[in-house]
C-alpha cells in the first residue's frame, strides 16, 4: 500500500533483497484482493495475487507505491499460477473459472515481460 512505504519499511524491504545478493528477481505478495502485476523502479517484479476470497470491485489502480509502474491490475476474482524452468520462469493469473486474465514470461534472469496467454 502507498501509505506503507515509510522509510523504515522502504529500508527493511532493501535489507531482504540485500540478503538475497542479487538473485531476488521478483516479490510475491497476497491479501490486496486484487490482482496486480508492478515493477519497482529498480527492476523487480511484484505479483500481487490476493483475490482469491473476494475483491475490491471499486478498485481503481490510479496509483502505485514508491514510483512502481503498474502492468496488469484487475479487480476479478482469481488467483496467480507460477512456473520456473531451467530456462526461466512466467506468472499467470486466472480468474475464477481457471481462465487466463494476463500472462508474463521472464527468459533467464530477466524481467517478467507480458505475453500472450497460449
Amino acid at each position: 500500500h502507498r501509505h506503507d512505504a515509510t522509510p523504515e519499511y522502504l529500508a527493511r524491504m532493501q535489507r531482504l533483497l540485500d540478503a538475497g545478493g542479487g538473485s531476488i528477481r521478483a516479490w510475491l505478495v497476497g491479501h490486496d484482493h486484487d490482482l496486480q502485476h508492478l515493477r519497482t523502479p529498480g527492476g523487480l517484479d511484484v505479483l500481487v495475487s490476493g483475490a482469491g476470497s473476494g475483491s475490491r470491485r471499486r478498485e481503481t489502480f490510479e496509483a502505485t507505491s514508491a514510483g512502481a509502474s503498474l502492468l496488469f491490475a484487475s479487480a476479478r476474482w482469481g488467483y496467480g499460477v507460477l512456473e520456473a524452468s531451467a530456462e526461466g520462469w512466467t506468472y499467470r493469473f486466472e480468474d475464477d473459472r481457471a481462465e487466463p486474465l494476463y500472462c508474463c514470461a521472464a527468459v533467464g534472469a530477466g524481467p517478467c515481460e507480458p505475453t500472450s496467454c497460449r
